[in-house]
């Protein structure tokens, strides 16, 4: 199904749903009334429930907006039905803060579809995975025929589920988002960079023979380690990742480049993390 120019219309509607249940939700609060509506049974939570399933299919945003959405009916709502004069405004904040998350997670899911048909990542202007495989063929071919080098290499932010924990969505967003302007200022402009996955990256080589491949891939390493992340809040926090590198060795197949330098990244993780790995 194709969304066409009903896209941006999808969004704001669904944006304007949720606010219209929230703002409903804390009158209701405010009134000490304890008929609060579900989230669940709301404007959004039925088009959540159906239509966003269908169009947002197996996209890791939808999965995270599903939970997110369903806490408040699990979490938030016994919690509304408890509070007194003392506790409200505590709650109050606490519920603001849970509906701006959820506002960011529908304006990123629409954002990385929109983002998916232009072949773009929309958080990090990467390249992400559409066009891997022509660009991939086209250079495992050109060096094959040119008989020139071409290197991979696979980086994978350390822990990154705790830095979402800890400083949610927006946070994890932020860290991505200064890990790509990293590897963008630390390699050339003839290299391809791709966001490969949720907090993996996958860089492409032209013309790097395997011992400069391991030294770019190391300068990434510190300086992702050595220069700290700002983080929303403005705290500084310190990023570490494991990279993997491979070589291009003759084999024709471009599926075999990739699975070595993710088997050279499983050897990093499994070291210790924080280091770079050859295949």
């Amino acid at each position: 199904m194709s969304l066409g120019q009903d896209m941006t219309v999808e969004r704001e509607s669904q944006l304007i749903a949720l606010m219209e249940w929230s703002q409903n939700f804390l009158f209701t609060l405010i009134a000490h009334d304890k008929s609060f509506c579900p989230l669940s049974n709301s404007a959004f939570g039925l088009w959540l429930r159906h239509r966003a399933i269908m169009l947002f299919e197996n996209t890791p945003e939808l999965d995270c907006l599903i939970q997110k959405s369903s806490e408040f009916d699990q979490v938030l709502l016994p919690e509304a039905k408890r509070i007194n004069a003392i506790t409200q405004q505590a709650y109050t904040l606490k519920f603001q803060a849970a509906v701006q998350e959820l506002k960011y997670l529908l304006t990123t899911l629409f954002q990385r579809v929109q983002g998916l048909e232009r072949g773009i990542d929309p958080l990090t202007s990467l390249l992400n995975r559409r066009f891997l495989p022509t660009i991939l063929s086209r250079e495992v071919s050109a060096a094959s025929h040119d008989q020139s080098a071409l290197s991979i290499v696979m980086l994978d932010i350390d822990h990154f589920k705790n830095i979402n924990d800890t400083y949610g969505h927006p946070g994890g967003d932020r860290v991505l988002k200064q890990v790509a302007e990293r590897i963008q200022n630390t390699v050339r402009p003839s290299d391809f960079l791709f966001r490969y996955g949720g907090e993996e990256f996958l860089i492409i080589l032209t013309e790097i023979d395997g011992l400069a491949a391991l030294k770019i891939a190391e300068r990434l390493r510190e300086t992702i380690e050595n220069v700290p992340f700002i983080m929303p809040d403005e705290t500084q926090l310190t990023v570490t990742a494991s990279l993997g590198v491979a070589n291009y060795d003759g084999h024709p197949d471009p599926d075999v480049l990739i699975s070595n330098a993710d088997r050279a990244l499983y050897k990093a993780k499994q070291n210790g993390r924080n280091q770079v790995a050859k295949n």
